[in-house]
């Protein structure tokens, strides 16, 4: 883990990523083949020339150089189709979108947070890229970000970055106490023998703790991970307090109890960023986090040891919601004026762009080819933990019913409730919410 990540990712992606996505309208056509049906489509030419907006929240130092970067190569290569980037605050852009829409001053493109995609689609507020031919992209993109743009069977969005995520282990820690360091935890059994272990007190006092689900991971994850879901398959029923999520809560509850409420919740506030974040300054010895919190180990921490595998499940055998992702996606507004020209910058973007960003920005590409020309360590446990991996979205009926989950969470963690009743009186709230909804 000790290599220079950034180099090594340009210098694989020069090598593997040659692509002539998109070729000037007017200009000599790249000669070099493209490596996926993506590529083989050059932009529109449109007889006049035609004035894109573009619009993202990237406006850092570090960000903003490498949007610039990948816009300006479209725009040498269409000179009749050039794009302005403005820069809009990541907490305003999917207001000041939706605003726009209604308006009728909304961007070409946008990038916008992967969890609310399908509910802008279902409000008709961004197109619908399949009438446009992306459907035929599918298969290039993996399923996981890709399905966060569908709503009924149509996609609304193409995937821009990604993730996944994966258990980090500390392996000094695991030498420490007798650990093999190149075998981490595969089941949830393993998880609580190892924290067995790694877990030092000093009176009531945590001074390291093994491992703590609910720290870095969420009650969600764990539901997906134990085979079960919050909703039924048609994201219409909620199921908040079915067997497995009383299960799955009882265990949460177990840890809980192992190290107190009271010492865990004091132990939680010594936490800080950077290099006193919990796992790089050594206070947790196993923690899950999106795979590219390995950067910041490396900058932390340049010389830790530590190791990572795919989230342990309760059988210890993976299956294909063990983890979930998230990330951003690219859409156009519905009424956008100039929807083939938009469409092809969106592509351009979610393709050649992505894969830029990829290696200037550390952020794992949803286009396959451009993560499979990755040669890093770390974006190669994301390839292969992308099988593991699904995007669960949120009910268009009740987006905002993790409220009502995670008060269950709290009221059991806290010992106010035991977790059947708690989770009995989340099930109540989130189907008042879809009733309040729906009229239904």
């Amino acid at each position: 883990m000790g290599m220079n990540w950034r180099k090594v990712l340009s210098t694989s992606l020069t090598a593997a990523l040659a692509i002539s996505l998109v070729t000037g309208c007017g200009g000599k056509k790249e000669e070099t083949p493209a490596p996926g049906s993506t590529t083989n489509t050059p932009a529109p030419a449109p007889q006049e020339k035609v004035q894109l907006e573009f619009w993202a929240h990237w406006a850092s130092a570090e960000r903003r150089p490498t949007i610039d970067k990948i816009i300006q190569t479209w725009n040498e290569k269409n000179p009749n189709i050039q794009v302005n980037y403005t820069a809009v605050p990541f907490d305003q852009i999917i207001t000041k979108f939706q605003a726009g829409v209604t308006a009728g001053n909304a961007p070409d493109v946008a990038v916008l947070d992967v969890f609310t995609t399908q509910q802008r689609a279902a409000k008709k507020q961004n197109l619908d890229l399949s009438a446009l031919g992306a459907d035929s992209l599918k298969n290039d993109f993996f399923a996981a970000p890709w399905s966060a743009g569908t709503l009924n069977g149509k996609q609304y969005s193409l995937p821009f970055y990604t993730d996944t995520r994966l258990l980090f282990y500390n392996k000094a820690a695991f030498k420490e106490v007798g650990l093999d360091p190149n075998k981490g935890p595969v089941s949830w059994d393993d998880l609580w023998a190892m924290a067995d272990k790694l877990d030092k007190k000093s009176g009531k006092t945590l001074e390291r703790v093994g491992f703590h689900p609910n720290f870095g991971s969420d009650f969600a994850l764990w539901i997906l991970n134990n085979k079960s879901a919050f909703w039924d398959a048609k994201m219409e029923k909620p199921q908040i307090n079915n067997p497995v999520s009383v299960e799955t809560l009882d265990w949460m509850k177990k840890w809980n109890d192992r190290y107190g409420n009271e010492a865990w919740s004091a132990f939680k506030a010594t936490f800080q960023g950077g290099a006193n974040d919990a796992f790089i300054s050594g206070k947790i010895a196993m923690k899950i986090d999106v795979a590219t919190f390995a950067a910041q180990i490396k900058k932390y921490a340049p010389n830790m040891e530590y190791g990572m595998v795919p989230i342990p499940t309760k059988d210890g055998k993976q299956h294909p919601a063990t983890a979930w992702s998230g990330g951003f996606q690219l859409e156009i507004p519905v009424n956008t004026k100039h929807p083939k020209e938009a469409y092809a910058f969106a592509k351009y973007l979610a393709t050649e762009g992505a894969a830029v960003w990829a290696a200037e920005q550390y952020s794992f590409p949803g286009y396959k080819k451009a993560a499979e020309g990755i040669n890093d360590p770390v974006f190669k446990a994301m390839l292969d933990n992308m099988p593991n991996t699904i995007f669960y979205p949120r009910p268009l009926s009740a987006m905002d019913y993790g409220t009502a989950v995670q008060k269950a969470v709290d009221d059991v963690m806290s010992g106010k409730a035991a977790t059947k009743a708690a989770l009995d009186e989340a099930q109540k709230a989130v189907e008042q919410m879809v009733k309040d909804n729906t009229g239904k």
